[in-house]
C-alpha cells in the first residue's frame, strides 16, 4: 500500500481545517454567526479529509492488486514460453532425424555412401569410385580456433548453424557439447554428446576413435556433477 500517498493526501486536506480552527480560537471579536459558519466549514473539511483518505486507501489497494495480477501473468507467460521452447527443440530434433534418414535412404538407393571426416573433408563412394571433397574444412578450422580461444558463445552459435547445414557431420555436435558444458547447460550437452556417439563412425580408418573416447569421458564427468 502506498503510505506516502495516504499521508500527503491527509495533510493536504486537513491543513485548511487547522488554519480555520486557529482562526476561530484566536479571534473572539468575531460574531456568533461567523463562528457557526467556521464550525460548519471545519466539519466539511474533516469529512472531506476522511473521504479522501479512504479513497486513497482503496485506490492504493486496487493498484497493488493489479500489480500482483500482472506479476502473476508475467510468471505464467514465462513458464509457458519455456514449455514452448522445449517442444520446439523436440520438433527440431525429430525433423532433423527424419531428414537424415530420408537422405541416407536416397543415397543408398543410388549406391552413394558418404562419410564426414573429423577435419571437414567429405568422402563419397559411388559404386567402386571414391572421391574426397573439402566441403567443411574451413568451418572445421573456425570451430577449433573458437574452441582453443575459449570463445564458447561464438562456438555454440557456429556449431548450431553448421548442424543445420550438415546434420550428418558428427564433429559440430561434439564441439557444441563442449560449448554448452562451459556455458552451464549440462542437460543439452549430454544430449548432444549421446547423439554424437550415435552418428560418429566406429571404423578406425575414419579417425573418430579419440573423439568418441572424449565424448564418453565427458558424459561420465557431467553425470557425476
Amino acid at each position: 500500500m502506498n503510505i506516502s500517498r495516504l499521508t500527503v493526501s491527509f495533510i493536504l486536506v486537513m491543513l485548511p481545517a487547522v488554519v480555520l480552527i486557529r482562526d476561530w480560537k484566536f479571534h473572539d471579536r468575531r460574531t456568533k454567526n461567523h463562528h457557526n459558519i467556521t464550525r460548519i466549514i471545519i466539519a466539511i473539511w474533516c469529512i472531506s479529509s476522511i473521504a479522501a483518505t479512504i479513497y486513497v486507501w482503496v485506490d492504493s489497494a486496487q493498484i497493488n492488486e493489479l500489480i500482483e495480477g500482472k506479476n502473476t501473468l508475467i510468471t505464467q507467460n514465462k513458464n509457458l514460453s519455456k514449455k514452448i521452447d522445449k517442444y520446439q527443440e523436440y520438433l527440431i530434433e525429430k525433423d532433423k532425424e527424419i531428414t537424415e534418414l530420408k537422405s541416407k535412404a536416397k543415397k543408398s538407393e543410388r549406391g552413394i555412401f558418404t562419410n564426414y571426416l573429423p577435419d571437414g573433408h567429405v568422402r563419397e563412394v559411388v559404386g567402386g569410385s571414391t572421391s574426397m571433397k573439402i566441403t567443411w574444412v574451413e568451418v572445421s578450422k573456425q570451430m577449433w580456433n573458437l574452441h582453443n580461444q575459449d570463445n564458447f558463445i561464438e562456438l555454440k552459435n557456429l556449431c548450431i548453424g553448421q548442424i543445420k547445414k550438415s546434420p550428418e557431420w558428427p564433429i559440430p555436435y561434439l564441439l557444441l557439447s563442449v560449448a554448452l558444458t562451459n556455458l552451464g547447460d549440462k542437460h543439452q550437452a549430454i544430449k548432444n554428446l549421446k547423439y554424437f556417439l550415435e552418428i560418429a563412425p566406429t571404423e578406425p580408418s575414419l579417425g573418430y576413435d579419440d573423439y568418441r573416447d572424449q565424448a564418453e569421458n565427458l558424459i561420465k564427468k557431467l553425470q557425476n556433477l
